[in-house]
This record gives structure tokens, sequence and C-alpha cells, in this order.
């Protein structure tokens, strides 16, 4: 039970992180003056933190997959914004890797989504 729990705050947590990742870029594409794509950006941001939140509010036991299986696809899709952010900060193909970053956290909320009953 306790290595059940353990991947249950591992998997809140890689989100988390996703969640910084999205307020990183949020931040580079407002400072750039690019308000369109970081208003996209925000509301992916907004969508995340709401599954955050949901499976916060669920006791541990109503999860109904395994989450140390959907905590490394987080973890792996974090690894790839973590790319596009590179990229941005670059500034290689900015649009291209807005969308590839929104594209990878609503496959995370997706895979999320299945997890709570």
């Amino acid at each position: 039970m306790a290595s059940d729990i353990e991947a249950k705050i591992d998997l809140i947590t890689s989100m988390v992180t996703s969640l910084g990742k999205l307020t990183n870029v949020e931040a580079r594409l407002r400072f750039a003056g690019d308000a369109a794509r970081a208003d996209q950006v925000r509301q992916k941001h907004d969508e995340l933190r709401d599954a955050i939140d949901t499976l916060r509010g669920k006791v541990a036991d109503q999860w109904t997959q395994d989450a140390a299986q959907i905590e490394a696809e987080i973890t792996k899709r974090n690894a790839k914004v973590q790319a596009s952010v590179r990229n941005i900060q670059k500034k290689i193909d900015i649009a291209e890797n807005v969308v590839k970053i929104i594209g990878q956290v609503d496959d995370a909320i997706q895979a999320v989504a299945g997890l709570v009953i």
C-alpha cells in the first residue's frame, strides 16, 4: 500500500512539474509580446491544474489505474515539453513548439482523467 501511495504522490509531483514548465513558457511568450500563444498556454495550465486538483480531491483508493504507469508517461511528456521550452528559449520555431507543448499537456490530462471514478 505504501508504494501505491508513493506512486500517486510521484504522479501529482510530475504534474506539478508540468505546471512549472507551462508557467515558464507563458511568461516567455508574454515577454516576447506573443499574448495569443501565451493565452493558449495559460488555458492548458489551468486545465492541468484542475486535473491535479481533481486527483488531490479523491481518496487514494478511488483511483482506478496504476499511478506509477501514468507517472512514467507524464515524466516522458515533461521531457518533451522541456525540449520545446529550450527551443522557445532559443527562439526556434516558437509557434510549432507551443503547439507541441499544448499537445503534450492535452495527452497528459487525458491519461490522468482515467485515474478517477
